[in-house]
Order: C-alpha cells, then sequence, then structure tokens
C-alpha cells in the first residue's frame, strides 16, 4: 500500500475581469464583516449603578441604528431590586422618608397574597391614597436638647396605601411617613448660625433641603416646618391656660381621617383628639368648627392650627408620592398664599431658634415662586440604587485582534464559496476546465501542428505561445490567422 502526500495543481479563471472583481468585492466584504464582528466581538459587558434603570436600559449606541437591526448585540439591562419590610425609602422627590410596612399581591386565582417583599424596578407608583393622619404633641418625654429648641414637639405620622405594577402583577405598597422638624437626633452647637446648621443638625425633615430644582417640594418644605412651628407655640398658649385649671397636659393625640375631596374645605378631615392631662385624667372629643375663629378660644386655635399642619403633611405626601388627581395646597396659588399669610411673624419669634424655611415670610408667595416657577405634581418612583450591565468597548489592542481574527476566518470561508462558484460555472461554460495547464498546452501543439500539417488555410505559426508551456517548443505552437490568442479553432474553450 502506497501513501503519499499530495498537492493541488492550479491554472487561472477563465474570466475577464475576475480578478477585479474579486478585489473589489472582498474591499467591500472587508469593511462589513469589521463592522459585524465590532458589534458582536468588540463590546463586554460591564457593571455599574444607576438610580434611573428605565433611562440606563434606552441608552442607544452606534450599532443600534435600523441597518444593523438583526444582528444579536449587547443591550443593557439592569436588576429588580427587592425592597422589603421595614425597609426605609424615599422616592425621586427626595422628599420624606416612608417604611414599608406590608407587600400584598392583588388579584391572584387565590385572592390577594401577602409577600415578604417587592421586586421592583423603578415602577411608577400609581393611586397612593392617605388613609389617617396621626399628630403627637409631647413635652416632657423629649430629649432636653429638643426642648431647648422647643419644649412642645409636634410629631406627624401617616398611614399610606400606593400601587404599582410589577412583573408578578398588580402590588399595593402599604407604608408609614413621619415628619419631626425637631426630631432626637437633633444636634446644634450654640455658635452655628441657625439657616446654615439646619440641614446638618437633622432639622427641616426632608431628604434634599431647600430643593429648588422643584418648586413643589420647596414650598411643601417650607409649609410643613412654619406649621410645625406655629402648632408648638399654639399647644404651649393652651397648656398654660389648662395648667392654671387642671394642672397642664402631659401629652397629647390628635388623628385625621380624610373626609372631603377638596383639602380647602374646613371638614376635609375628621378630627379626634386625646389629652392626657398631668393629674391622669382623659380629655376625648371630636372638633367642632361650627363657630367662626377666636383666637381666645385657645383650644379652638390649636385645633384650627392643626388641622392646617396636618393639611400641609396631606399635600406634601400627595406631591411627593405623585397624587395626580389629589387635591393640595400646594399647587393651588390662592390656598398656598392664604397659608402663609395666616403665619404670624409675631408668634414665630418666640421660636426664632428653630429654622423655618427656606421661604420666608416678609416677600410675598408670589414673589417668590417668580424664580422657582409653578409647583406641579408629576409621578413618582422609589428611589434606590440598581445593579446594571453596560456594553462598553474593548481596549484597543483586544478589540483590533479579536475583529482580524473573525475578518480572517468570514474572508476565507467568503473565498472558498466564490471559488466554489467560479469553479462550477466554467466547467458548466467551457470544455477542459479541469485540465492542468501543461496537458492543455499539449493539445493545443499537437492540434495546430495537425492544422498546419494538413495545410489549412489561414494558420500560421506563433513564435510567443510555447515559451508558456513546459515540452513546447519555441516555433511549435501554431495559431488560426486573425483569431483571438489563446481560442481555439472549436470555439468552445478559451485555453
Amino acid at each position: 500500500m502506497n501513501w503519499h502526500f499530495s498537492y493541488s495543481v492550479s491554472r487561472s479563471f477563465p474570466f475577464r475581469y475576475f480578478t477585479i472583481l474579486v478585489a473589489v468585492v472582498f474591499i467591500v466584504a472587508t469593511v462589513l464583516f469589521s463592522l459585524f464582528n465590532t458589534i458582536v466581538s468588540g463590546y463586554e459587558l460591564s457593571i455599574s449603578y444607576s438610580t434611573s434603570p428605565n433611562a440606563t436600559m434606552e441608552k442607544k449606541l452606534w450599532y443600534d441604528r435600523p441597518g444593523f437591526a438583526g444582528i444579536k448585540k449587547l443591550k443593557p439591562r439592569c436588576e429588580s431590586k427587592e425592597l422589603g419590610q421595614q425597609q426605609i425609602f424615599h422616592t425621586n422627590k427626595y422628599g420624606l422618608l416612608y417604611t414599608i410596612n406590608t407587600v400584598e399581591q392583588l388579584g391572584t386565582s387565590t385572592g390577594d397574597i401577602t409577600l415578604p417583599s417587592l421586586v421592583y424596578l423603578n415602577n411608577p407608583l400609581e393611586n397612593c391614597s392617605v388613609n389617617y393622619i396621626r399628630l403627637e404633641l409631647q413635652m416632657d418625654s423629649r430629649t432636653s436638647q429638643q426642648i431647648s429648641w422647643s419644649r412642645w414637639g409636634p410629631s406627624l405620622q401617616a398611614a399610606v396605601s400606593c400601587f404599582t405594577e410589577t412583573n408578578l402583577g398588580l402590588m399595593r405598597l402599604n407604608t408609614t411617613v413621619s415628619y419631626d422638624l425637631v426630631p432626637p437626633s437633633t444636634a446644634h452647637p450654640m455658635n452655628d448660625p441657625i439657616w446654615a446648621g439646619a440641614a446638618t443638625y437633622g432639622l427641616l425633615r426632608f431628604v434634599k433641603g431647600d430643593n429648588r430644582n422643584d418648586s413643589a417640594m420647596w414650598w411643601s418644605e417650607s409649609l410643613m416646618s412654619y406649621s410645625w412651628v406655629t402648632v408648638a407655640r399654639a399647644m404651649e398658649d393652651y397648656d398654660l391656660v389648662l395648667k392654671a385649671n387642671d394642672g397642664g397636659i402631659e401629652k397629647s393625640t390628635l388623628n385625621f381621617f380624610p373626609n372631603e375631596t377638596h383639602i380647602s374645605s374646613p371638614n376635609f378631615f375628621i378630627m379626634q383628639w386625646y389629652h392626657l392631662l398631668t393629674a391622669g385624667n382623659f380629655y376625648v372629643g371630636t372638633a367642632n368648627y361650627s363657630k367662626a375663629p377666636d383666637k381666645a378660644d385657645l383650644e379652638q386655635d390649636l385645633y384650627r392650627k392643626a388641622d392646617d399642619l396636618a393639611k400641609a403633611f396631606h399635600s406634601t405626601i400627595s406631591i411627593d408620592l405623585g397624587m395626580l388627581k389629589a387635591s393640595n395646597i400646594i399647587t393651588n396659588a390662592t390656598a398656598l398664599s392664604a397659608a402663609f399669610t395666616s403665619f404670624n411673624q409675631t408668634d414665630l419669634e418666640k421660636y426664632a431658634n428653630v429654622p423655618c424655611g427656606p421661604a420666608v415670610l416678609n416677600t410675598t408667595v408670589e414673589k417668590q415662586a417668580e424664580a422657582l416657577g409653578t409647583p406641579n405634581v408629576t409621578t413618582s418612583m422609589i428611589f434606590t440604587n440598581y445593579l446594571c450591565q453596560l456594553p462598553v468597548a474593548k481596549v484597543p489592542a483586544s478589540l483590533i485582534v479579536s475583529v482580524l481574527l473573525a475578518d480572517l476566518v468570514f474572508l476565507r470561508a467568503l473565498w472558498t464559496i466564490v471559488a466554489l462558484v467560479a469553479i462550477w460555472w466554467a466547467g458548466k461554460k467551457y470544455d477542459r476546465v479541469d485540465w492542468c495547464a501543461g496537458c492543455l498546452a499539449s493539445t493545443q501543439v499537437a492540434s495546430t501542428k495537425k492544422h498546419l500539417l494538413a495545410g489549412d488555410e489561414g494558420w500560421e505559426m506563433s513564435e510567443t505561445v510555447a515559451p508558456r508551456y513546459e515540452g513546447a517548443a519555441k516555433g511549435q505552437v501554431y495559431t488560426r490567422i486573425g483569431q483571438a490568442h489563446g481560442t481555439s479553432p472549436s470555439g468552445n474553450s478559451p485555453y
């Protein structure tokens, strides 16, 4: 058994412009393959964090144009965030802090299901509602530093429910939200300017204070702080009266339940109040707004100002959670102006050490609003950081090598296809296409010599053909006069 290596014998294709055409096609193919390989293998995913996953995932790269449609490419993607019970969050309005109490999946085949957490991906909060507001008024149970700021401290808490649509379906989020202008964490050196240190030392309990990029939240922060101080002053005045008769108040609780749709109504809330006296007695009742406001009636004055604070809190929550259809003071220019007009500068002077603002009372609401723009309510989302993966180009050296190797593979495959098609077409159109060059030359020599010896008219000696082929001596190849060199008399082959 004989075994040996072999090699192929090649010859030129019998097409006039084949070389030029192949060169042009391969230059164009190289450009297209380079673009394709850059898209497919020139990018890799890099981990990053984003607070706006929707905008991150909607980012377009140069290869996202319609011309590159159909090519599987890397796209930005972000992972959902799991928000569990008792987790604290704030919205993209940078306002109040909310605590998740329960998460419910609605409309399942087995009814509503309570879940331990919410799988969230920047879904809009919808149809939020304030279920009730509780106002706690305390004095002695507060820290000494709190009392040094304000003897009485209103502390607000509200129960709020929101809906959001996730991949699991419609979810209900039950939360609580709190506000205290002078919380227990307050710490303020006496030599610091009041306003300059307010946010630093735990006052003005908004995530982002003096937010001039959002006029609605700016006015909400101002309205809440002034209303808080006004209630603290009213409670102190009322307590002084009771001390002369019943020993004063230890603490008070005022509950507000939403009743009517328009916040300017005096009956917007149904209010219930509870006063614990220092002697141990309880006063319980419901506020009555049937008679005209009378500042001399300190109890009624307290309830009215507490009602204003609750409305300010309700309005702030409405804006912070994007309650587009809810009635609120901030977006009502008349109600907002009336609210700030009602604040008495004299009443606030006693609490001058408690910073209020950033709005000021010695300038009209209209004047201050000119620089901020019209307050509006917009859709809100829970603000958090999301883990995202973004396509980034490889380093130049790695990019060039990966694209070059891929181009070589594609170009080699393309040449194989072109060669097979050209060979098939040549074999279909011409005879002797599978003959080697030497065999073809020998056949041509024999054929022309035969014609010459036979004395066929129109044949002569050719001195230019013979040197091309091994074994064909110069002067031994003959061609027909007037016929193109390389064309046989038979007319069906160019060889």
